[in-house]
């Protein structure tokens, strides 16, 4: 990816790599993000459910069963969104794709649902280990290290709170560069996705 331009300005980036970096950063990036995330809570949930009765067990299988409908669809619909296929990383062939409006949302529901989800897999050792003969400071121990989730999707909303209007200034500053010609190589073709 880095060798065809992957994280250069647009501009910087030869025109005939385009199809490759996007067939291979947004497609198939995606399709292994999505994937990942999908699998690693299912695999999280599946601890749980030996773990678990009742109302508890029915909450862990409505989840597993959620995330991988749900986010399963998305990975679906990385693929489908244009006809023909091909298109949708191929500049050069004439399709009609769907309004980036609803993939993105779509793309928003299913990052959404998987925080959700972090935080409910996050929080269920909790009532799990908590009525366990134990000492507190062994439950505290293992409720947090079972709670890792909640830290990680904690630091993330923060970063993304914190950062986030300065990362869109910084994109939109460096696509302008290439447009009114004040970046050295200004000169070559730009980028249009």
């Amino acid at each position: 990816m880095i060798t065809h331009g992957f994280g250069k300005y647009p501009c910087d980036i030869p025109p005939q790599n385009f199809r490759i970096i996007k067939l291979e950063g947004d497609n198939l990036g995606a399709t292994f993000t999505m994937l990942a995330m999908m699998w690693s809570k299912t695999s999280f949930a599946v601890v749980l459910l030996r773990l678990t009765h009742g109302k508890l067990k029915g909450m862990v299988w409505f989840t597993i069963a959620s995330v991988n409908i749900l986010m399963g669809i998305e990975v679906i619909l990385i693929w489908v969104k244009c006809t023909p296929v091909a298109s949708s990383w191929d500049r050069t062939i004439l399709g009609t794709c769907w309004d980036t409006k609803y993939v993105n949302g779509a793309g928003v529901f299913a990052g959404c649902l998987s925080g959700v989800c972090d935080i409910v897999l996050s929080l269920l050792p909790w009532t799990l280990i908590w009525n366990l003969r134990m000492k507190k400071r062994e439950k505290l121990g293992i409720g947090i290290a079972m709670s890792m989730g909640i830290l990680y999707v904690s630091s993330i909303t923060l970063l993304l709170l914190r950062n986030g209007s300065r990362l869109t200034q910084q994109q939109c500053r460096s696509n302008r560069l290439c447009q009114i010609g004040k970046h050295p190589s200004a000169g070559r073709q730009e980028l249009h996705l």
